[in-house]
């Protein structure tokens, strides 16, 4: 495995991904006023306390996690020569969900650099910028779910199952209950249910890539 992206560094950089990710639980003690009722982005919003903390952690986070799928995709080019069935046969489904995960940290960054508290007073610039934040938040999560079928499909572990069953399932019941996708309970639980996923996922890939090369030996 190259040593740039170790198996240790590539569990630390999806816990930092999750972590990232997961950093409106700082709102609790940072901004609690909207922590209750309101859509995580509200945290982002112009005079908002700590606007610049939350919109900084979404870049960082997803600056991270490019670098994680590099890591992986690097991992992964050294061992597609590799005879093993069960990695040749899945390649396809592996790249789905390293892209995916690309391209969710990306369009996460655009996002986070398109929200509410980078905006000019300009109006000229106003729609604009709001237009593509709600275009790339919503891109964000429509690859990640791509990704994450992929996942579902390729890994056996009950962890990374699960962990997709319980985030549409989570999904249905925010559009069946709360009559919009990303109510504000299940936009919380969803996005700790991510942070888990990305690390299950990459960690069932180190050991796929491990039990490549003892395949080979």
């Amino acid at each position: 495995m190259n040593r740039l992206y170790s198996k240790s560094t590539l569990v630390v950089l999806s816990v930092l991904s999750a972590s990232f990710y997961n950093a409106w639980l700082l709102g609790y003690w940072l901004n609690p006023a909207i922590m209750h009722n309101q859509l995580l982005s509200s945290l982002q919003a112009e005079q908002q306390p700590y606007s610049d903390v939350f919109i900084g952690a979404d870049i960082v986070g997803g600056a991270v996690v490019i670098l994680l799928t590099i890591g992986l995709f690097l991992n992964e080019k050294s061992v597609r020569a590799s005879k093993a069935s069960h990695f040749s046969s899945s390649l396809k489904l592996r790249n789905m969900t390293i892209s995916g995960l690309f391209g969710f940290g990306i369009s996460t960054i655009i996002a986070a650099l398109t929200s509410d508290n980078w905006k000019e007073n300009s109006n000229m610039l106003h729609s604009p910028l709001e237009f593509l934040h709600g275009f790339f938040s919503t891109f964000a999560l429509l690859i990640l779910c791509l990704s994450m079928v992929a996942s579902f499909i390729l890994f056996e572990e009950w962890l990374t199952r699960s962990l997709v069953s319980l985030y549409f399932l989570s999904l249905l019941l925010s559009i069946y209950i709360f009559g919009r996708v990303l109510s504000s309970m299940g936009q919380k639980i969803n996005t700790i249910i991510i942070g888990v996923w990305i690390i299950s996922v990459t960690v069932s890939m180190i050991h796929e890539y491990a039990e490549t090369h003892q395949e080979e030996i």
